[in-house]
């Protein structure tokens, strides 16, 4: 992701949101962040949140990623376990 380092359209300039975003990222993340999460990041930080906000919301949105896959693979299981159930 390509921004100025003194850039300020968000909350701080660039280089701190990045500063406080990559701090953030490696305590929840052991991977580095995609291209699409960069993206998600740059929104975040024009929205006007803190680089540690945009990673919070990052976790946010990979545990409600989580929560929903769970939710339909026990939606397909009930299908089965209900034909198991009756026999």
């Amino acid at each position: 992701m390509r921004v100025a380092p003194d850039a300020n359209d968000g909350c701080c300039r660039w280089d701190e949101f990045l500063d406080d975003f990559a701090t953030a990222w490696a305590r929840w993340f052991d991977v580095p962040p995609t291209q699409a999460q960069w993206q998600m990041a740059r929104r975040d930080w024009k929205a006007g949140n803190t680089g540690y906000e945009a990673a919070h919301n990052a976790q946010r949105r990979s545990k409600e990623r989580v929560i929903k896959l769970q939710h339909k693979a026990w939606e397909s299981a009930r299908g089965v376990l209900t034909r198991a159930a009756r026999g």
